[in-house]
Order: C-alpha cells, then structure tokens, then sequence
C-alpha cells in the first residue's frame, strides 16, 4: 500500500462508520442490512466515463435486490457533464426511474433528469459545504497566519507551472499524480493526508486548481484563487465547476490556459473577493439543500 493509501486508509478509519467491505452487487445484497432509507451521492457518481469507465456504473442507482419497503434517494449526485451520450441515455433513464427522490449538484443536471425520466430534480450544494468554512478550520486545526506560497492541485503541464512560479517569484506547492518525482527550485511536492490537504489550501496565500473540491475548499475557506480553463476544453466537461462560480458570482476567477496564463494568473490574484457577498450567496444556498434533506430523509 502505497504512503498516500495508508493516509486515506486511517482517514476512513478515524473519521468514517463504515459496513463490511463489499466487492460487487452479490456482496451488497448478502452483507448489507435491510436498510430504511439508501442515499446514493455525490460527486460524478452518474458519469459513465469519469475514471475511465466504458458504461453506467450500476452501483451507485441501488441495482442489486433491493427491498421494496427501503427508499432510495440521491443526495448532490453528478452526472460530470451538461449532456449524455446517446448510448447511456436508456440504461440511466431506467435506473433513476427507482427512485423516490432525486437531488443533483449542478444545475444541468435537472434537465437531463427531466428529460431521461420524466422526473423532478432538486439542486443542492455539494456536501462539503453542508458542514461550512468554521467546521473544517476547527477540525484541521487551521493555522492562523498564512504562508507566502501559492497551492496548485490538479496543476496545468509543469513547464507552464514552472514558468507561471517563476513569474510571479513565489513557491508554488502542489499535489497530484502528474506532479510525482517533478524537479525544480520552484516547485515543491506535497502528499497530504485529506485533512492535510484541506488545511493546505486554507493556510495558502493562493490557490489555483481546475477541481471542483479545490474551488469548494478555498470557497469555504477564503484563500483567493484562480480556476484554470485548458484552451479547447469541452465547457459541457465542466459545467460542475463554471455552474459553482456563476451561481456564486465568481466566474471572473477563470482564466483560460494560453501564452498570458501567468499574468492573467497573477492579475487575478490581486483582485480581492467579496468574501461577504459570496457567503450570504453560499448561506442561501447550504439552506435550501438542508431543507431538502429534511423534507426528504
């Protein structure tokens, strides 16, 4: 088990009240107990080709024999894009057809459930920020002054992160797969524990990322950021993030990859956030999908 897997591993075992393990749809059928109620969330649960998949991942719509008396219902779950592929389109529709309730985390989402099953999606927050910005601080035990350096997850190419640190004369600390055994007096690696990770992005001066979680964190956690957009990405690919920024008057933080990506970068960074205006938008927000929680569980 590599070092990062240890770290998740005593992550889930310390934070998460997990069953047995279970391989397969037989394994959830016989070692799962009859339960009240199943929630099926988040994140790109509903997304047929996320992690390299070929087809509909029958998991996560309850496939297996379930009881008739046990609701199911989704919670912020994502299909990872504004339009499915024909080829999906049947088996998805089917399979949402189970459910008792349905609650998505972007907002594309209710019209591709509508148009699939007929049904009526609701739009809620992604779960971490049902917890918000004063929880997580407590519980990474955030410290109160900042470092002088600039976090990247999910990163651009290395020599344009190379060239962005060099720009603007900063340590640039990142992490990812595509960063591992990188070289440079610029850059350094870091391979936090997840609440290591989280506290990296509150404890930065900046953050630059294309995730989602990386935008929902320095959200939460008012570390200024920049998402960076590749140059001829497909927008319907990221419609859970550019759909996050607009609702919260944010999308002027995007800045396209091109040969000004290291002072549109920069620039961006010296624009100061509405902190309070983007709170009250993110408070509205956490409540309606709290209500539904509890008008559904």
């Amino acid at each position: 088990m590599s070092c990062a897997s240890r770290r998740f591993e005593t992550f889930r075992r310390e934070h998460l009240n997990r069953t047995t393990v279970c391989y397969s749809e037989t394994d959830l059928e016989r070692k799962l107990p009859i339960y009240d109620l199943l929630i099926a969330g988040s994140d790109q649960i509903w997304n047929p080709t996320v992690d390299r998949r070929t087809d509909v991942d029958p998991i996560y719509f309850f496939s297996w024999n379930v009881p008739s008396t046990t609701r199911r219902i989704s919670y912020a779950a994502s299909f990872g894009t504004s339009a499915i592929d024909a080829r999906f389109k049947d088996k998805i529709a089917k399979s949402l057809s189970a459910f008792d309730s349905i609650s998505v985390r972007e907002e594309s989402g209710i019209e591709i459930v509508k148009t699939l099953c007929g049904k009526k999606a609701v739009w809620v927050c992604d779960p971490v920020f049902l917890l918000g910005g004063d929880w997580w601080r407590k519980t990474v035990c955030m410290p109160t002054a900042r470092y002088n350096s600039v976090f990247s997850y999910m990163p651009p190419r290395l020599d344009t992160l190379n060239g962005f640190a060099k720009f603007i004369g900063s340590q640039v600390v990142t992490t990812g797969w595509n960063v591992r055994g990188l070289v440079s007096k610029r850059i350094s690696y870091s391979n936090p524990s997840p609440l290591g990770w989280v506290r990296q992005i509150g404890s930065s001066s900046c953050m630059l990322t294309k995730s989602f979680h990386g935008l929902a964190f320095s959200i939460m956690l008012h570390t200024p950021f920049v998402y960076w957009l590749p140059d001829g990405d497909v927008p319907s690919n990221a419609e859970r993030c550019l759909g996050l920024l607009k609702y919260l008057g944010l999308d002027s933080r995007i800045v396209k990859l091109g040969e000004r990506f290291a002072c549109n970068v920069a620039d961006k960074f010296q624009d100061p956030i509405d902190w309070d205006g983007v709170d009250d938008k993110l408070s509205t927000y956490v409540q309606h999908s709290k209500d539904y929680l509890d008008a559904v569980v």
